[in-house]
């Protein structure tokens, strides 16, 4: 069965921006470079989802309304 493109819903991965931010970040960026400040925040947000992975799926939805805007 073939779906409509309202049917849809776009995503985007995670761990494929953070490996953008990765590979713009030169080996010798300070802190507050902009690749540095992505590659920091992806890992952040990991770190949560990595706590949150036993939640029922409802309290990690919220978890992440809350904490991850």
């Amino acid at each position: 069965r073939s779906l409509d493109e309202d049917e849809v819903t776009l995503v985007g991965c995670w761990a494929h921006v953070r490996r953008k931010f990765f590979e713009a970040t030169p080996k010798n960026a300070d802190s507050n470079s902009l690749a540095k400040k992505g590659l920091s925040y992806c890992d952040q947000m990991f770190a949560l989802e990595k706590q949150w992975e036993e939640l029922d799926p409802e309290v990690r939805h919220q978890k992440r309304q809350e904490q991850l805007r």
